[in-house]
């Protein structure tokens, strides 16, 4: 049976995405990362990292198949990139971003969290953010806008939270600065309308 020609761009940019943004990295993890997950895995992930929960956008990002091995890295991306925006991750960002984290229930030697860690440590590379932005897009001509819109919310909603962390001067002022809200804007523009 042949694929529909949006799938093979999804697919393709999936893979481009993985290889971007896993390139130097521990091979062992990224293999861990691309084996097939199973009908109850695929759920926890879209429901825990994602923020996806009904049962026609599970079922819609379903078609992705190949590209739900990288959906939680996909989820996570925007959270390290904006904490990195201004140069280093600030303590309070960390801290932001383990609070979220914890909310998606990895276990702290799962392969996510292990990746978590190693991106804490080094910025994504302007390549890794590219294939990201690609593999979004490519995910928004393959699932419906209702479910793309409720991915964007999820995704740019916990990334928000990261920006907003180390904001403000003794708690006044604006919680986001001008460079993280440029990052978050920059990310946003990725998905579909």
């Amino acid at each position: 049976m042949m694929e529909p020609p949006e799938y093979d761009t999804l697919h393709n940019r999936g893979r481009a995405f993985e290889e971007a943004y896993f390139h130097e990295r521990d091979a062992e993890l990224l293999d861990a990362l691309k084996r097939k997950l199973s009908a109850e895995e695929t759920e926890k992930v879209l429901v825990t990292a994602i923020g996806i929960a009904d049962e026609l956008s599970i079922k819609d990002m379903t078609k992705i198949e190949a590209g739900v091995q990288v959906l939680t890295a996909m989820a996570l991306l925007p959270l390290v990139e904006v904490a990195w925006c201004d140069g280093d991750v600030s303590a309070e960002e960390h801290r932001a971003i383990m609070k979220a984290t914890a909310e998606f229930q990895m276990e702290s030697d799962s392969v996510v969290s292990k990746l978590l860690q190693s991106w804490l440590q080094r910025r994504p590379t302007p390549e890794s953010l590219a294939a990201w932005k690609n593999y979004v897009k490519a995910i928004c001509a393959t699932v419906e806008p209702e479910t793309m819109a409720k991915l964007k919310q999820g995704v740019i909603g916990r990334a928000e939270k990261i920006a907003k962390a180390a904001g403000g001067i003794l708690g006044f002022g604006s919680k986001v600065s001008a460079t993280e809200q440029a990052c978050l804007d920059e990310l946003a523009k990725s998905f579909c309308k």
